[in-house]
């Protein structure tokens, strides 16, 4: 691309930005040249009557914009925070069954498909965590159930345990809900 391009590039790139500005200003230029036709009162006048005019206007759409944004925060976090008590819910049930042969791997999948339904729902730092809880869960119990008998693994089994109960404390700790991040304490379960 030549250098004018880009200038011009460049250009019309800060003139999307700054439209609004250069608006004003034109708007601007143009009664300061009208001042020169009319009488001094009535140019006065015009040029109050047309500033606070622009300026109402543009706290209007300011304010519209900041409302607009607003909203579209709120229905965001309205389905978040449903995604992450869902989450949750799950993360329950993958950790009550994870030593129950005939359920787990019934849990793991109902939270796989709730995983590729909703997972961009929630956020960045639960995210990662709920899916490798998902790939440890299918594999913690046989880690413990078989283990290699020629070494001990209790530090795999806890490095384990740790990935899935990652989960419940990220889920609870990123929607920032204080009374409830204060008040669920996540209960410990014993190693086998």
């Amino acid at each position: 691309m030549s250098k004018n391009n880009k200038f011009w590039s460049k250009l019309s790139c800060n003139i999307k930005q700054y439209w609004m500005w250069i608006i004003l200003i034109f708007i601007f230029l143009g009664f300061l040249c009208l001042t020169f036709f009319l009488d001094s009162k009535s140019a006065i006048g015009m040029i109050g009557v047309v500033v606070g005019a622009l300026i109402s206007g543009f706290f209007s759409y300011f304010i519209s914009e900041t409302n607009y944004k607003q909203q579209l925060r709120l229905a965001a976090l309205d389905k978040r925070l449903e995604a992450h008590q869902q989450a949750f819910a799950l993360w329950w049930e993958i950790r009550s069954n994870i030593y129950h042969d005939d359920k787990i791997s019934d849990t793991i999948k109902k939270a796989t498909k709730w995983w590729q339904n909703n997972c961009l729902f929630l956020g960045p730092k639960s995210r990662g965590p709920f899916y490798n809880c998902l790939i440890f869960a299918g594999e913690h119990a046989n880690l413990v159930k078989y283990g290699n008998p020629k070494y001990d693994n209790k530090k795999e089994r806890r490095e384990s345990w740790e990935v899935i109960m990652l989960p419940g404390k990220t889920l609870v700790e990123e929607m920032a809900l204080p009374s409830l991040a204060e008040e669920i304490k996540i209960p410990e379960q014993p190693e086998n």
